[in-house]
C-alpha cells in the first residue's frame, strides 16, 4: 500500500516532529546508546534462537510444512499513563457496546426493529449462530467475556480502532511470552523505566473466571478447550492455561451424559463447569452448528441453554466482529449507553447502504475493499488495479453492494526497530509501521484491559491479517506507571478460596495414554540407540577383529528384528559401503527410527502442560538437535557415534528429570509404567537377539549382553575378571539391584500396578507377571551351579520369550482398561490437522 509504506504522512511514536525524542522514550534510547553494537546483536541472536527453540516443539505442523518464523524486536512500544488512561477507558466502553449489541442480536433484535443495524448484516453473517438465539451465559458472565482491539494511531496521533476481534483471539499468551522473553535477554531496559507489570491481569483473570463458575459449584472446575497442537496458536493455549490454573483439554478428552459437560479422568467423569473455548464458535457443537466439526463436542449448546456450563466467549459472539458494524457503532453507542463513542473505528462503510457507495465511488481510490463476512480477506485496492481491473470491480461493487466493505486507507504510526549493522559497527533505529493488539476480560463489573498488549510489525495486506501467530514481527507494549496503578489491581484481584485439588488428582485419560506411550517410545529410542552406538563404536576401530565381525553379525540380526534396519543388510559385509551407507540411512523419513523420534515430538507437544519447561527442552534436544545429527545420512561413523552418544545422554537426562521433578501423581506413574514395560521387552528381546545359535556358541554374545545392558562397568566393580557367561546374564536379568535389569523392570511394573488408580483395572496378566517374577528369581540360584548352566539358560531363553509375550498383553490389557475410550494421539494426528489449524 503507498499510503502505508509513505512515512512523511505517519505518526513517529518516537521522534517529535522537530525532531526530538519524545520524553517516554528518552530512558530507554539512553540504555540502548550506551550498549555496543556486538552486545545488542548477541542479545538478537539470544532472542531469535529462544524463540525459534520453542516454536519448533510447541506446535506440530503438516508433514513437509515449514513453521513461519517469528521475531522479538527488543525495543518495546511505549505508552505513556495519560494516553493510556484513554484508551483504557475507549476499550472498556466499545467491550460494553458490543456486548449490548450482542445481547440484543441474540436475544429481543430491538436493534433491527428499529432500523439501527441492516439485517443483511445479521442474517447472512456466518457467525450469526442461530442456536444461540436466548440461550443465556450462565453466572452473570457476559455475551463478550475476553476482547481485543488491534489498533492503529492516525498521522494526527490519535488512536482508532482498525479491527474488533470477538471470537477467541490471541494475545495475552503471547504478550506474557514477550515480556519474559525481553525481561530475560535485554534486562538493563526495565532497569531505567517503571513499566507496569502484566500479572496482576493474570490474577484479575483467575478470580473472574472462578467467580462465574462459583454459580455451578463452589470448587468450579474450568477447561480450555483447544483445537490441539496442530494449531498454530498451541502454544498460548499451553501458555495460558498454565497461568490460569485450569485444565487443558480437546474435544475428545470432553462427553455430554444427561446435563453437564464431563472431563474422562483415570478416576471417571468430573464435571466442568466452565470452558474457555479457543476453537471457533461454530466448531464447538457437531450437533447443532457446524456438522463436520470434530473439534467441539456434540451437545455442548443444549448444556449452556439449560444454564449447566459457562461458555467464554459465547459461541457466537463472532457475529459482532464484522467490519460491516463500524458504521453503525457511534449512534448504538447513544442508544445503548446514552454515551458519545470514545475509540472510534477508522472510517469504515459498508456500501450497502445507498449514501454511503455515493461517498466511496467519489473518492474511490482512497479506499481498500473487503467482503463484509471476510475476517482475513485479500484486499482489493482500486488505485493498484488495471484500467480493466479497476472497471470489471466496479460493476462487482455496483451489482451487489452490500457484499463489500470499504476502509479508508491509513499509514499506521511508525516505532523504532532495532538493527545492527556489525560491519559498519552501528546501532539502527530503523522506523517501522506497527498495528496495536490490546486484550481485555470482563472483571464481574467491566471490562479491563492489559496493561500492555503487543505490537505487530505490518507491511502491506499484513496489516489486514487477524493473527498473531503465522510469524512476523512483534514488540512488547509498556504502559509507564507508578506503584499505585499495581496495588489497586492486585487489590481488584482478590484471591480466591475455591480449592484446586481436583487439578492434582484428576488425570485426563487422553493425557494418561500420551504419557504412557511418551515413556514406551523414549525408552525404544534408548535401546535403538544402544544397539547403533554398539556398532558405529566397532566400526570406528582401526583393523575389525574375529569378534568384531560375530558380534557385529548378532547387532545387525537384533536391530533387524525390531526393525531399526532393512533385513538386507544382516548379511551385507560390515566393513562394506553398503552397511555403512544402510545404518546412515536409518534415520530417514519413514524409517522405524525417523518415525519412533515423530511420535515423541507428537507425544511431548501433546502433553506439554504436564511437563517442567526442563524436561520439555530436554525433549526438545532428544528430537532436535541430537537426532539431526544422526539423521544426515551418508555421514562417517565417527560423526554418527557422537550423534548418538547425545540422544543417549539427552535420554538418560531425560529419565533423571522424569525421576527428580515431576510429582508422584497418575500422571508419573502412566509415564514411568510405559518406561518400564518398554525396558523389559527391550531387555528380554536384546538378550534374547545376541544370545543366538547353539549353547555352544552363546558366549560370542556375551559382551554384547552386558554392553547392551549397560552393566559392563557393574560387572567389571563385580567380578573383576573376564566375563562368566552366567554371572553376566544374572546380572543383565535377576539382579534385583540393577536398575536396567529385567527383574527391576517387572518388580517396578508389579508396584505400579498395585497403585490405586491400577489395582481396580484387575489385569488379567497381572498374576502371570508375579509368576515370572518368582521364575527369573529362581534363575539366579540355578545358573550359579555350573553342572546345570547350559541347560539353565536354554530354560532362562525361553523364560525370555514367554515375558516378551506377557509384557505385550499386559500393555494391551492397560490399553483397553484405561485408554480404548479416548481419541490417542498416536492415531488421530492426520485426522485433525486441517479443522485445528483453522481455529484460534
Amino acid at each position: 500500500m503507498k499510503e502505508i509504506e509513505d512515512l512523511v504522512s505517519s505518526f513517529d511514536e518516537m521522534v517529535t516532529g522537530e525532531g526530538s525524542i519524545r520524553p517516554h522514550w528518552r530512558m530507554l534510547t539512553q540504555t540502548v546508546w550506551g550498549i555496543s553494537p556486538q552486545k545488542l546483536a548477541e542479545k538478537q541472536m539470544r532472542a531469535a534462537t529462544q524463540i525459534a527453540g520453542a516454536d519448533e516443539l510447541i506446535a506440530l505442523h503438516e508433514p513437509g510444512a515449514t513453521a513461519a518464523t517469528r521475531a522479538l524486536d527488543l525495543l518495546p512500544l511505549i505508552l505513556p499513563e495519560p494516553e493510556w488512561q484513554n484508551l483504557k477507558c475507549g476499550l472498556a466502553q466499545r467491550a460494553r457496546l458490543l456486548n449490548a449489541i450482542l445481547a440484543d442480536l441474540y436475544g429481543p433484535q430491538d436493534l433491527l426493529k428499529e432500523g439501527l443495524i441492516p439485517p443483511r448484516l445479521v442474517f447472512e453473517n456466518p457467525a450469526f449462530l442461530r442456536p444461540l438465539c436466548y440461550v443465556e451465559p450462565v453466572g452473570g458472565a457476559p455475551q463478550l467475556y475476553f476482547y481485543a482491539a488491534d489498533l492503529i494511531r492516525l498521522p494526527d496521533g490519535e488512536w482508532r480502532v482498525f479491527s474488533d476481534r470477538t471470537q477467541a483471539e490471541a494475545g495475552v499468551g503471547y504478550a506474557l511470552h514477550n515480556r519474559n522473553m525481553l525481561a530475560r535477554v535485554f534486562p538493563e531496559a526495565f532497569r531505567s523505566t517503571e513499566v507496569r507489570r502484566l500479572e496482576p491481569f493474570v490474577e484479575l483473570w483467575q478470580h473472574s473466571i472462578r467467580a462465574i463458575g462459583a454459580a455451578l459449584s463452589p470448587q468450579p472446575r474450568i477447561a480450555l478447550l483447544t483445537p490441539g497442537p496442530y494449531n498454530d496458536a498451541y502454544f498460548e493455549h499451553v501458555l495460558l492455561a498454565r497461568e490460569l490454573g485450569i485444565t487443558l483439554v480437546q474435544s475428545a478428552d470432553l462427553t455430554i451424559r444427561g446435563d453437564r459437560v464431563f472431563l474422562k479422568t483415570l478416576q471417571g467423569l468430573v464435571a466442568i463447569d466452565v470452558i474457555y473455548r479457543r476453537i471457533d464458535g461454530d466448531y464447538c457443537d457437531s450437533l447443532e452448528l457446524r456438522e463436520e466439526s470434530e473439534l467441539g463436542v456434540p451437545g455442548l449448546i443444549g448444556v449452556a441453554r439449560r444454564g449447566q456450563v459457562a461458555i467464554l466467549n459465547m459461541p457466537g459472539a463472532a457475529l459482532i466482529g464484522t467490519p460491516g458494524l463500524a458504521g453503525f457503532l457511534p449512534p448504538l453507542c447513544r442508544r445503548l449507553l446514552g454515551e458519545e463513542l470514545r475509540l472510534p473505528a477508522v472510517t469504515t462503510w459498508w456500501c450497502g447502504q445507498e449514501h454511503a457507495l455515493r461517498e466511496v465511488l467519489a473518492a474511490f481510490d482512497k479506499f481498500a475493499f473487503q467482503p463484509v463476512f471476510d475476517l482475513d480477506p485479500v484486499l482489493i485496492e482500486p488505485s493498484l488495479l488495471s484500467a480493466q481491473e479497476r472497471a470489471a470491480f466496479q460493476k462487482r461493487l455496483l451489482a451487489d453492494p452490500g457484499n463489500f466493505v470499504a476502509r479508508e486507507k491509513m499509514a499506521p504510526s511508525q516505532a523504532p526497530c532495532l538493527s545492527v549493522d556489525l560491519e559498519r559497527t552501528k546501532t539502527i533505529l530503523a522506523p517501522q509501521p506497527i498495528v496495536l493488539r490490546v486484550p481485555c476480560l470482563w472483571d464481574g463489573g467491566d471490562w479491563s484491559p492489559l496493561p500492555g498488549g503487543v505490537a505487530r510489525v505490518v507491511s502491506g495486506q499484513s496489516i489486514y491479517a487477524s493473527a498473531l501467530r503465522p510469524g512476523g514481527v512483534t514488540k512488547d507494549v509498556w504502559v509507564l506507571a507508578g506503584d499505585e496503578h499495581q496495588a489497586a489491581m492486585i487489590a481488584n484481584a482478590a484471591p480466591t478460596t475455591a480449592s484446586t485439588e481436583w487439578e492434582e488428582t484428576v488425570l485426563r485419560s487422553r493425557t494418561a495414554d500420551d504419557l504412557y506411550w511418551l515413556g514406551r517410545y523414549v525408552e525404544r529410542l534408548d535401546a535403538g540407540m544402544r544397539q547403533f552406538k554398539a556398532v558405529f563404536r566397532r566400526l570406528v576401530g582401526g583393523g575389525m577383529s574375529p569378534r568384531d565381525r560375530a558380534e557385529l553379525g548378532r547387532l545387525a540380526q537384533a536391530l533387524a528384528q525390531t526393525g531399526w534396519i532393512p533385513r538386507t543388510l544382516v548379511s551385507a559385509a560390515p566393513d562394506g559401503s553398503m552397511f555403512g551407507d544402510g545404518l546412515a540411512d536409518a534415520a530417514t523419513d519413514g524409517t522405524t527410527l525417523r518415525n519412533c523420534v515423530d511420535s515423541i515430538r507428537r507425544l511431548t507437544v501433546a502433553v506439554r502442560d504436564q511437563l517442567s519447561f526442563d524436561l520439555w527442552h530436554t525433549l526438545h534436544r532428544i528430537t532436535g538437535r541430537s537426532f539431526a545429527r544422526f539423521g544426515t545420512s551418508r555421514r562417517g561413523a565417527d560423526v554418527l557415534i557422537e550423534a548418538v552418544d547425545r540422544t543417549v545422554n539427552d535420554i538418560a537426562a531425560f529419565a533423571g528429570l522424569a525421576s527428580e521433578n515431576m510429582i508422584r501423581g497418575a500422571g508419573w506413574r502412566f509415564l514411568d509404567l510405559g518406561r518400564r514395560l518398554e525396558r523389559g521387552i527391550d531387555v528380554a528381546g536384546m538378550t534374547r537377539g545376541v544370545m543366538t545359535g547353539p549353547a555352544t556358541q552363546f558366549e560370542a554374545g556375551l559382551h554384547l549382553v552386558l554392553e547392551l545392558g549397560d552393566a559392563s562397568s557393574a560387572y567389571l566393580l563385580r567380578y573383576r575378571f573376564e566375563p562368566h557367561l552366567s554371572r553376566a546374564l544374572e546380572l543383565v536379568i535377576a539382579d534385583r539391584t540393577n536398575p536396567r535389569s529385567l527383574i527391576f523392570q517387572l518388580r517396578r511394573i508389579e508396584q505400579l500396578l498395585q497403585t490405586q488408580e491400577m489395582i481396580s483395572a484387575e489385569l488379567p496378566a497381572l498374576p502371570t507377571l508375579q509368576q515370572a517374577i518368582v521364575a527369573i528369581g529362581a534363575f539366579a540360584f540355578e545358573i550359579s551351579q555350573p553342572e546345570r548352566a547350559e541347560e539353565t539358560i536354554l530354560s532362562l531363553l525361553a523364560l525370555l520369550d514367554t515375558t516378551t509375550d506377557l509384557l505385550a498383553a499386559l500393555s494391551e490389557g492397560i490399553t483397553r482398561r484405561f485408554f480404548s475410550h479416548v481419541a490417542s494421539t498416536r492415531l488421530s494426528g492426520i485426522m485433525h490437522r486441517r479443522s485445528q489449524k483453522r481455529n484460534a
